[in-house]
This record gives structure tokens, sequence and C-alpha cells, in this order.
């Protein structure tokens, strides 16, 4: 299973999924893979709930990332 997730990161429009195997991949529609995390379980869920900051939802708890830049 995969679940994806659109937002925006420094005003720019992202993309990002996560899959059973704990990878999650962050890009822009038009454009290639930015940036790719290998997490300790499987991804269920992803957002853009605050500006600039994926949280992921693995297991039981939730991961934040910060992409450094996209």
């Amino acid at each position: 299973m995969t679940v994806v997730a659109i937002g925006h990161v420094d005003g720019r429009t992202v993309v990002a999924s996560g899959d059973t195997h704990g990878t999650v991949r962050l890009w822009h529609p038009t454009g290639p893979e930015v940036s790719t995390w290998t997490l300790p379980g499987a991804v269920h869920a992803l957002g853009f709930d605050v500006p600039g900051l994926l949280t992921v939802g693995i297991g039981a708890g939730v991961i934040g990332i910060h992409p450094e830049r996209v």
C-alpha cells in the first residue's frame, strides 16, 4: 500500500509518498525526486499540516520531517 500527500514547502508544491517498507519520497510534481528517507516501520499516513513540515505516521508513532531544501 502507498499513501500520498500534496503540500507546500518554501512556497513550492511538493508530493510525498510512503509505503509499507518505510520508504518516504518527496518530489516536485513536474520534476525529479528531491529526497528519500527510510523509516523504521510501514508508513500509514502523510500530511503537510504545518508549513514546511512533512508529518509521517508509522506504526503507533508520528515522525516530523523538515525537508531542508526542495
